[in-house]
Protein backbone atom coordinates (compact mmCIF):
# COMPACT_ATOMS: atom_id res chain seq x y z
CA UNK A 1 0.00 0.00 0.00
CA UNK A 2 1.61 3.38 -1.12
CA UNK A 3 1.38 6.84 1.31
CA UNK A 4 -0.96 8.30 -1.69
CA UNK A 5 -3.33 5.45 -1.46
CA UNK A 6 -3.59 5.63 2.10
CA UNK A 7 -3.47 9.47 2.45
CA UNK A 8 -6.60 8.61 0.54
CA UNK A 9 -8.50 7.20 3.30
CA UNK A 10 -10.13 8.83 5.45
CA UNK A 11 -8.88 9.25 8.87
CA UNK A 12 -11.74 7.31 10.81
CA UNK A 13 -11.53 4.52 8.33
CA UNK A 14 -7.93 4.28 9.08
CA UNK A 15 -8.30 4.37 12.68
CA UNK A 16 -11.47 1.97 12.61
CA UNK A 17 -8.88 -0.37 10.66
CA UNK A 18 -6.22 -0.26 13.36
CA UNK A 19 -8.73 -0.92 16.00
CA UNK A 20 -9.84 -4.09 14.54
CA UNK A 21 -6.90 -5.11 14.46
CA UNK A 22 -6.28 -4.66 18.10
CA UNK A 23 -5.53 -8.29 19.11
CA UNK A 24 -3.31 -8.90 16.44
CA UNK A 25 -0.33 -6.86 17.49
CA UNK A 26 2.16 -8.37 14.46
CA UNK A 27 0.11 -7.55 11.73
CA UNK A 28 -0.19 -3.72 13.64
CA UNK A 29 3.41 -3.67 13.77
CA UNK A 30 4.16 -4.57 9.95
CA UNK A 31 0.81 -1.59 9.60
CA UNK A 32 2.99 0.59 11.71
CA UNK A 33 5.56 -0.19 8.53
CA UNK A 34 4.65 0.69 6.07
CA UNK A 35 3.59 4.76 5.93
CA UNK A 36 3.62 7.43 7.94
CA UNK A 37 -0.25 8.26 8.16
CA UNK A 38 -0.84 4.53 9.40
CA UNK A 39 2.23 4.98 12.12
CA UNK A 40 0.04 6.97 14.38
CA UNK A 41 -2.67 5.35 13.88
CA UNK A 42 -1.41 1.81 14.36
CA UNK A 43 0.38 3.27 17.32
CA UNK A 44 -2.53 3.99 19.38
CA UNK A 45 -3.69 0.36 19.25
CA UNK A 46 -0.30 -1.21 19.84
CA UNK A 47 -0.08 0.62 23.01
CA UNK A 48 -3.54 0.66 24.12
CA UNK A 49 -2.72 -2.13 26.06
CA UNK A 50 0.61 -3.39 27.22
CA UNK A 51 1.58 -6.57 29.05
CA UNK A 52 4.54 -7.53 30.37
CA UNK A 53 4.49 -11.40 31.21
CA UNK A 54 7.93 -14.22 32.10
CA UNK A 55 10.98 -13.38 30.37
CA UNK A 56 10.00 -10.14 29.63
CA UNK A 57 12.53 -7.94 31.47
CA UNK A 58 14.48 -6.89 27.94
CA UNK A 59 10.84 -6.21 26.60
CA UNK A 60 10.60 -3.89 29.99
CA UNK A 61 13.88 -2.17 29.13
CA UNK A 62 13.30 -1.27 26.15
CA UNK A 63 9.39 -0.01 26.31
CA UNK A 64 10.91 2.03 29.22
CA UNK A 65 13.35 3.62 26.48
CA UNK A 66 10.99 4.06 24.27
CA UNK A 67 8.63 5.88 26.32
CA UNK A 68 11.48 8.21 27.82
CA UNK A 69 13.12 8.79 24.46
CA UNK A 70 9.29 9.75 22.94
CA UNK A 71 6.91 10.60 26.40
CA UNK A 72 3.65 11.49 23.90
CA UNK A 73 3.61 7.80 23.53
CA UNK A 74 2.89 7.17 27.34
CA UNK A 75 -0.57 8.65 27.00
CA UNK A 76 -1.68 5.93 24.50
CA UNK A 77 -1.35 3.59 27.02
CA UNK A 78 -4.73 2.59 28.78
CA UNK A 79 -4.15 -0.76 30.26
CA UNK A 80 -0.83 -2.05 31.63
CA UNK A 81 -0.26 -5.88 33.40
CA UNK A 82 2.80 -6.82 35.03
CA UNK A 83 2.69 -10.78 35.90
CA UNK A 84 5.33 -13.28 36.41
CA UNK A 85 8.25 -10.86 35.52
CA UNK A 86 11.69 -12.71 34.97
CA UNK A 87 15.06 -11.78 34.24
CA UNK A 88 17.11 -14.36 32.29
CA UNK A 89 20.21 -15.15 34.27
CA UNK A 90 21.94 -17.76 32.86
CA UNK A 91 24.19 -18.15 36.43
CA UNK A 92 20.78 -18.89 37.68
CA UNK A 93 19.86 -22.50 38.89
CA UNK A 94 16.77 -21.95 36.83
CA UNK A 95 18.25 -19.68 33.98
CA UNK A 96 16.57 -16.67 35.27
CA UNK A 97 15.17 -14.45 38.56
CA UNK A 98 12.20 -12.51 39.75
CA UNK A 99 12.69 -8.96 38.10
CA UNK A 100 11.36 -6.54 41.12
CA UNK A 101 8.47 -3.94 40.61
CA UNK A 102 10.37 -0.51 41.96
CA UNK A 103 9.43 3.37 40.43
CA UNK A 104 12.74 2.86 38.70
CA UNK A 105 11.12 -0.15 36.52
CA UNK A 106 9.08 2.06 34.18
CA UNK A 107 8.02 5.66 33.47
CA UNK A 108 4.94 5.51 35.24
CA UNK A 109 4.78 9.43 35.50
CA UNK A 110 4.25 9.08 31.82
CA UNK A 111 1.46 7.19 31.88
CA UNK A 112 -0.67 10.16 32.00
CA UNK A 113 -3.91 8.11 30.77
CA UNK A 114 -3.31 4.74 31.97
CA UNK A 115 -6.58 3.16 33.56
CA UNK A 116 -6.20 0.01 34.40
CA UNK A 117 -3.14 -1.48 36.54
CA UNK A 118 -2.65 -4.55 36.85
CA UNK A 119 0.02 -6.91 39.62
CA UNK A 120 0.12 -10.61 38.91
CA UNK A 121 2.87 -12.76 40.74
CA UNK A 122 5.19 -9.59 41.21
CA UNK A 123 7.81 -9.27 43.52
CA UNK A 124 8.33 -6.06 45.48
CA UNK A 125 11.73 -5.57 46.58
CA UNK A 126 11.07 -2.77 48.70
CA UNK A 127 7.95 -1.54 51.19
CA UNK A 128 4.85 -0.76 50.26
CA UNK A 129 6.23 2.59 49.47
CA UNK A 130 7.25 1.78 45.99
CA UNK A 131 3.46 0.89 45.04
CA UNK A 132 2.00 4.09 46.70
CA UNK A 133 4.53 5.80 44.60
CA UNK A 134 3.24 4.45 41.17
CA UNK A 135 -0.25 4.32 42.31
CA UNK A 136 0.63 8.11 43.11
CA UNK A 137 1.91 8.98 39.46
CA UNK A 138 -1.14 7.83 38.11
CA UNK A 139 -3.87 10.41 37.97
CA UNK A 140 -6.74 8.62 35.85
CA UNK A 141 -6.18 5.41 37.03
CA UNK A 142 -9.65 3.47 37.46
CA UNK A 143 -8.69 -0.03 38.30
CA UNK A 144 -5.94 -1.47 40.61
CA UNK A 145 -5.63 -5.59 40.60
CA UNK A 146 -2.90 -6.90 43.08
CA UNK A 147 -2.74 -10.90 42.97
CA UNK A 148 -0.15 -12.67 44.49
CA UNK A 149 2.31 -10.09 45.33
CA UNK A 150 5.62 -11.13 46.89
CA UNK A 151 7.54 -9.05 49.15
CA UNK A 152 11.47 -9.36 49.40
CA UNK A 153 11.47 -8.91 53.38
CA UNK A 154 15.36 -9.37 53.50
CA UNK A 155 15.74 -5.79 51.58
CA UNK A 156 12.73 -3.78 53.04
CA UNK A 157 14.58 -1.66 55.83
CA UNK A 158 17.87 -1.25 53.03
CA UNK A 159 15.56 1.56 51.44
CA UNK A 160 15.32 5.25 52.86
CA UNK A 161 10.94 5.65 52.90
CA UNK A 162 12.16 9.41 52.06
CA UNK A 163 13.78 8.50 49.00
CA UNK A 164 10.70 6.93 47.38
CA UNK A 165 8.26 9.26 47.58
CA UNK A 166 5.69 9.68 44.78
CA UNK A 167 7.07 13.38 44.12
CA UNK A 168 10.32 11.40 43.10
CA UNK A 169 8.23 9.72 39.74
CA UNK A 170 6.59 13.15 38.61
CA UNK A 171 8.27 15.91 37.00
CA UNK A 172 9.96 18.91 38.66
CA UNK A 173 7.35 20.87 40.24
CA UNK A 174 4.77 18.14 39.91
CA UNK A 175 2.50 17.06 42.81
CA UNK A 176 1.34 13.49 43.09
CA UNK A 177 -1.82 12.95 42.39
CA UNK A 178 -3.74 10.21 43.90
CA UNK A 179 -5.91 8.94 41.16
CA UNK A 180 -10.04 8.34 42.29
CA UNK A 181 -9.70 4.64 41.84
CA UNK A 182 -13.73 2.79 40.57
CA UNK A 183 -12.43 -0.85 41.24
CA UNK A 184 -10.02 -2.67 43.51
CA UNK A 185 -9.02 -5.82 43.98
CA UNK A 186 -6.76 -7.49 46.61
CA UNK A 187 -5.79 -11.70 46.40
CA UNK A 188 -3.71 -13.37 48.78
CA UNK A 189 0.09 -13.48 48.54
CA UNK A 190 3.40 -12.75 50.96
CA UNK A 191 2.99 -9.34 50.73
CA UNK A 192 2.27 -6.43 53.38
CA UNK A 193 -1.14 -5.54 52.31
CA UNK A 194 -2.42 -4.75 55.72
CA UNK A 195 0.33 -1.55 55.76
CA UNK A 196 -1.27 -0.84 52.28
CA UNK A 197 -4.87 -0.34 53.39
CA UNK A 198 -3.98 1.52 56.42
CA UNK A 199 -1.94 3.98 54.13
CA UNK A 200 -4.89 4.21 51.83
CA UNK A 201 -7.41 5.39 54.74
CA UNK A 202 -4.92 7.26 56.44
CA UNK A 203 -3.20 9.52 53.75
CA UNK A 204 -5.21 8.81 50.49
CA UNK A 205 -8.94 8.43 51.53
CA UNK A 206 -10.58 10.16 48.75
CA UNK A 207 -8.86 7.66 46.39
CA UNK A 208 -11.24 4.81 47.99
CA UNK A 209 -14.26 6.51 49.25
CA UNK A 210 -15.92 6.15 45.34
CA UNK A 211 -15.16 2.54 44.78
CA UNK A 212 -18.01 0.86 42.38
CA UNK A 213 -16.44 -2.62 42.73
CA UNK A 214 -13.84 -4.07 45.33
CA UNK A 215 -12.78 -7.98 45.60
CA UNK A 216 -10.93 -9.11 48.33
CA UNK A 217 -9.66 -12.90 48.78
CA UNK A 218 -6.74 -14.03 51.09
CA UNK A 219 -8.29 -17.40 51.21
CA UNK A 220 -8.90 -19.39 54.78
CA UNK A 221 -5.96 -16.70 56.45
CA UNK A 222 -8.85 -13.96 57.70
CA UNK A 223 -6.79 -11.61 56.22
CA UNK A 224 -9.61 -10.21 54.29
CA UNK A 225 -11.01 -8.76 57.47
CA UNK A 226 -8.34 -6.00 57.33
CA UNK A 227 -9.38 -4.78 54.28
CA UNK A 228 -13.45 -4.44 56.16
CA UNK A 229 -12.68 -0.80 56.93
CA UNK A 230 -12.49 -0.03 53.09
CA UNK A 231 -15.48 -1.17 52.32
CA UNK A 232 -17.03 0.70 55.20
CA UNK A 233 -15.48 4.05 53.70
CA UNK A 234 -17.13 3.43 49.88
CA UNK A 235 -19.88 1.63 51.61
CA UNK A 236 -22.40 4.28 49.70
CA UNK A 237 -21.23 3.73 46.24
CA UNK A 238 -20.10 0.04 46.00
CA UNK A 239 -21.91 -1.92 43.13
CA UNK A 240 -20.06 -5.16 43.75
CA UNK A 241 -18.32 -6.65 46.66
CA UNK A 242 -16.07 -10.35 46.80
CA UNK A 243 -15.00 -10.95 50.14
CA UNK A 244 -13.34 -14.39 51.80
CA UNK A 245 -14.28 -14.47 55.04
CA UNK A 246 -13.11 -17.78 58.04
CA UNK A 247 -13.99 -18.67 61.47
CA UNK A 248 -10.94 -17.86 62.44
CA UNK A 249 -9.08 -14.41 62.98
CA UNK A 250 -6.33 -15.13 64.69
CA UNK A 251 -3.53 -14.37 62.38
CA UNK A 252 -4.62 -10.83 62.59
CA UNK A 253 -3.19 -10.58 65.88
CA UNK A 254 0.53 -8.79 65.50
CA UNK A 255 -0.06 -7.50 62.03
CA UNK A 256 -0.69 -4.03 61.19
CA UNK A 257 -4.29 -2.44 61.87
CA UNK A 258 -5.02 -6.49 63.44
CA UNK A 259 -5.48 -5.10 67.08
CA UNK A 260 -8.16 -2.05 65.90
CA UNK A 261 -10.20 -4.57 63.20
CA UNK A 262 -10.23 -7.10 66.60
CA UNK A 263 -11.59 -4.53 68.86
CA UNK A 264 -14.31 -3.82 66.39
CA UNK A 265 -15.42 -7.68 66.21
CA UNK A 266 -15.23 -7.68 69.49
CA UNK A 267 -18.57 -6.05 69.40
CA UNK A 268 -20.22 -8.89 67.12
CA UNK A 269 -20.82 -12.29 68.02
CA UNK A 270 -18.80 -13.35 65.43
CA UNK A 271 -16.91 -12.16 62.62
CA UNK A 272 -19.03 -13.27 60.06
CA UNK A 273 -21.93 -10.61 61.68
CA UNK A 274 -19.05 -7.64 61.43
CA UNK A 275 -18.63 -8.30 57.64
CA UNK A 276 -21.48 -8.33 57.28
CA UNK A 277 -23.04 -5.30 59.21
CA UNK A 278 -20.90 -3.17 56.90
CA UNK A 279 -21.88 -4.63 54.05
CA UNK A 280 -25.15 -4.12 55.29
CA UNK A 281 -24.23 -0.23 54.60
CA UNK A 282 -23.59 -0.51 50.88
CA UNK A 283 -27.21 0.37 49.86
CA UNK A 284 -26.29 0.45 46.02
CA UNK A 285 -24.88 -3.29 45.98
CA UNK A 286 -26.12 -5.47 43.17
CA UNK A 287 -23.63 -7.80 43.37
CA UNK A 288 -22.31 -10.47 46.36
CA UNK A 289 -19.76 -12.83 46.37
CA UNK A 290 -18.69 -14.78 49.61
CA UNK A 291 -16.51 -17.16 50.10
CA UNK A 292 -16.40 -18.85 53.03
CA UNK A 293 -13.51 -21.16 54.48
CA UNK A 294 -13.91 -23.15 57.26
CA UNK A 295 -11.62 -24.03 60.35
CA UNK A 296 -9.76 -26.96 58.71
CA UNK A 297 -7.81 -27.75 61.69
CA UNK A 298 -9.76 -29.91 64.20
CA UNK A 299 -10.97 -33.59 64.07
CA UNK A 300 -13.01 -35.50 61.66
CA UNK A 301 -16.63 -34.46 63.51
CA UNK A 302 -15.26 -31.16 63.67
CA UNK A 303 -18.71 -29.58 62.15
CA UNK A 304 -19.12 -26.36 59.84
CA UNK A 305 -20.40 -23.33 61.55
CA UNK A 306 -23.78 -21.61 59.80
CA UNK A 307 -22.60 -18.65 61.11
CA UNK A 308 -21.93 -16.93 57.54
CA UNK A 309 -25.79 -18.01 56.36
CA UNK A 310 -26.88 -16.92 59.76
CA UNK A 311 -25.27 -13.44 59.38
CA UNK A 312 -26.75 -13.04 55.91
CA UNK A 313 -29.83 -13.78 57.08
CA UNK A 314 -30.21 -11.30 59.57
CA UNK A 315 -29.20 -9.06 57.71
CA UNK A 316 -31.75 -9.60 55.01
CA UNK A 317 -34.36 -9.43 57.70
CA UNK A 318 -33.84 -5.43 58.24
CA UNK A 319 -36.16 -2.84 57.87
CA UNK A 320 -34.99 -1.24 55.95
CA UNK A 321 -33.77 -3.83 53.35
CA UNK A 322 -30.11 -3.28 53.16
CA UNK A 323 -29.70 -3.94 49.69
CA UNK A 324 -32.92 -2.74 47.85
CA UNK A 325 -30.82 -2.98 44.30
CA UNK A 326 -29.27 -6.37 44.83
CA UNK A 327 -29.58 -8.85 42.07
CA UNK A 328 -26.95 -11.71 42.01
CA UNK A 329 -25.82 -13.32 45.43
CA UNK A 330 -22.82 -16.33 45.10
CA UNK A 331 -21.52 -18.29 47.84
CA UNK A 332 -18.52 -20.41 48.15
CA UNK A 333 -19.13 -23.14 50.35
CA UNK A 334 -17.56 -25.99 51.60
CA UNK A 335 -18.80 -30.16 51.56
CA UNK A 336 -16.98 -32.35 53.76
CA UNK A 337 -16.55 -36.03 53.19
CA UNK A 338 -19.17 -36.42 55.62
CA UNK A 339 -21.93 -36.40 53.34
CA UNK A 340 -24.08 -33.68 55.05
CA UNK A 341 -24.83 -30.47 53.96
CA UNK A 342 -23.34 -27.79 56.86
CA UNK A 343 -26.49 -25.25 56.49
CA UNK A 344 -29.93 -26.94 57.99
CA UNK A 345 -32.81 -26.74 56.19
CA UNK A 346 -34.71 -24.15 58.35
CA UNK A 347 -31.67 -21.62 57.73
CA UNK A 348 -32.14 -22.46 53.66
CA UNK A 349 -35.96 -21.47 54.11
CA UNK A 350 -35.45 -18.33 56.01
CA UNK A 351 -32.54 -17.37 53.88
CA UNK A 352 -35.06 -18.17 50.57
CA UNK A 353 -38.10 -16.68 52.38
CA UNK A 354 -36.08 -13.06 53.14
CA UNK A 355 -34.89 -12.82 49.23
CA UNK A 356 -38.19 -13.73 47.66
CA UNK A 357 -39.78 -10.70 48.88
CA UNK A 358 -40.60 -8.67 45.64
CA UNK A 359 -41.44 -6.21 47.54
CA UNK A 360 -37.88 -5.70 49.10
CA UNK A 361 -35.76 -7.42 46.91
CA UNK A 362 -37.20 -6.54 43.56
CA UNK A 363 -34.43 -7.52 40.89
CA UNK A 364 -33.07 -10.17 42.60
CA UNK A 365 -32.55 -12.93 40.34
CA UNK A 366 -29.70 -15.38 40.52
CA UNK A 367 -28.11 -17.58 43.66
CA UNK A 368 -24.74 -18.86 42.83
CA UNK A 369 -23.58 -21.95 44.78
CA UNK A 370 -19.69 -22.66 44.11
CA UNK A 371 -19.04 -26.46 46.42
CA UNK A 372 -15.49 -27.07 47.59
CA UNK A 373 -14.91 -30.39 48.43
CA UNK A 374 -12.59 -31.11 51.75
CA UNK A 375 -11.17 -34.33 52.93
CA UNK A 376 -9.37 -35.54 55.83
CA UNK A 377 -5.81 -35.73 56.18
CA UNK A 378 -5.28 -37.70 59.42
CA UNK A 379 -1.29 -36.10 59.13
CA UNK A 380 -1.14 -33.51 60.10
CA UNK A 381 -5.05 -33.94 61.15
CA UNK A 382 -6.59 -30.88 58.98
CA UNK A 383 -9.02 -30.47 56.58
CA UNK A 384 -7.84 -30.24 52.59
CA UNK A 385 -8.84 -29.08 49.39
CA UNK A 386 -7.07 -32.25 47.90
CA UNK A 387 -7.87 -35.86 48.04
CA UNK A 388 -5.80 -38.56 49.12
CA UNK A 389 -7.95 -40.43 46.03
CA UNK A 390 -8.74 -39.09 43.24
CA UNK A 391 -12.43 -40.62 43.08
CA UNK A 392 -15.12 -37.66 43.99
CA UNK A 393 -18.67 -38.15 43.42
CA UNK A 394 -19.26 -34.82 41.43
CA UNK A 395 -23.18 -35.44 40.76
CA UNK A 396 -23.76 -36.36 44.10
CA UNK A 397 -22.46 -33.48 45.63
CA UNK A 398 -23.79 -30.98 43.37
CA UNK A 399 -27.54 -33.12 43.17
CA UNK A 400 -26.88 -33.33 47.63
CA UNK A 401 -26.29 -28.89 47.89
CA UNK A 402 -29.69 -28.78 45.27
CA UNK A 403 -31.74 -30.69 47.96
CA UNK A 404 -30.87 -28.86 50.54
CA UNK A 405 -31.38 -25.13 48.86
CA UNK A 406 -34.59 -26.60 46.88
CA UNK A 407 -36.58 -23.55 48.29
CA UNK A 408 -35.34 -21.50 45.84
CA UNK A 409 -36.09 -23.99 42.77
CA UNK A 410 -39.38 -22.95 43.77
CA UNK A 411 -39.39 -19.12 43.80
CA UNK A 412 -40.99 -17.77 40.68
CA UNK A 413 -38.48 -15.62 38.87
CA UNK A 414 -34.99 -16.93 40.69
CA UNK A 415 -32.45 -19.50 38.97
CA UNK A 416 -30.57 -21.65 41.43
CA UNK A 417 -27.13 -22.16 39.80
CA UNK A 418 -25.32 -25.34 41.70
CA UNK A 419 -21.57 -26.95 40.84
CA UNK A 420 -18.50 -27.83 42.19
CA UNK A 421 -15.39 -25.35 41.71
CA UNK A 422 -13.12 -25.57 38.41
CA UNK A 423 -10.28 -26.02 40.42
CA UNK A 424 -10.28 -28.02 43.87
CA UNK A 425 -7.11 -25.85 44.93
CA UNK A 426 -8.33 -22.56 44.10
CA UNK A 427 -8.51 -19.97 46.89
CA UNK A 428 -9.80 -17.29 44.33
Amino acid sequence: MSESTTMALPLDVVYHIAQMLEDDPLTLRHIALTSHSLLSCARVSLYKRVILSGLAFKRAELLSRTLRANPELGSLVKSLRLSRLLRHDPSSKYGSEKSSLTTEFLPFHLLLNLQTLELHWVEMRRRIDDLLAIIGSLPRLERLLCDTLVQNIQETTLVPLSRYHPASLAPPGVPPRFPILRELTIKHGSWTHWAFAKRLLLSHRGSVDQLQSISISFGPTGEALLWVPIIRTAGSRLRTVSISITDSSARLHGLEGGSNVLSEIDAYPNSHAYVFDNLSHCPALRTLHVKYYPDTIGSTDTSQSDGPIEALCEVLERHPPPWPSLKRLELWLVDRQDGTVPVSDQLCARLARALADKTRFPDFGTLVLRIQPQFWIPRPGVWSLRSVSSQIDRTAIVERWKQAFGAFERLQGVALDVAMLHSPGAQG
